[in-house]
């Protein structure tokens, strides 16, 4: 079985983990920037693992200097990297495939009395009353 490894290859792993919610969204928005970017001189059927993050963000600023500053640059490396692994483990086992990311957040489920949970408690009004507060 041959594995295609190529740019053209990348962008639909892309489209893939985009559209199967096998990686964030926002990840994958930020991949096929640095993706598109970084990798406009690569062509399509070029094997993107042979590709040197670090060499292609130099080619990318010596042809388009000043366009971006160098901590978007320092991203734009570090994801390049990210993905053309991703890509490469996706591409040699589609079926086993699992990224190996930050694990899953729990946003918007808080454990009772965790952190962030919040405590209602009652408090004492003037006159004697009663109100039930947030803490």
């Amino acid at each position: 079985m041959s594995h295609d490894f190529s740019k053209a290859g990348l962008v639909r792993f892309l489209d893939t983990v985009a559209r199967k919610g096998m990686v964030n969204a926002n990840t994958v928005s930020g991949w096929r920037a640095a993706c598109t970017r970084i990798l406009e001189d690569v062509a399509d059927g070029d094997d993107v693992r042979k590709t040197d993050p670090k060499t292609a963000v130099i080619r990318y600023n010596n042809r388009h200097s000043g366009e971006l500053a160098s901590s978007s640059l320092k991203e734009y490396e570090r994801r390049l990297g990210v993905v053309i692994n991703e890509f490469a483990n996706y591409t040699s086992d589609p079926a086993g495939y699992k990224r190996k990311g930050r694990g899953s957040t729990r946003a918007g489920k808080r454990e009772k009395g965790g952190a962030g949970a919040s405590t209602v408690t009652t408090a004492e009004l003037p006159g004697g009353a009663q109100s039930k507060v947030n803490a």
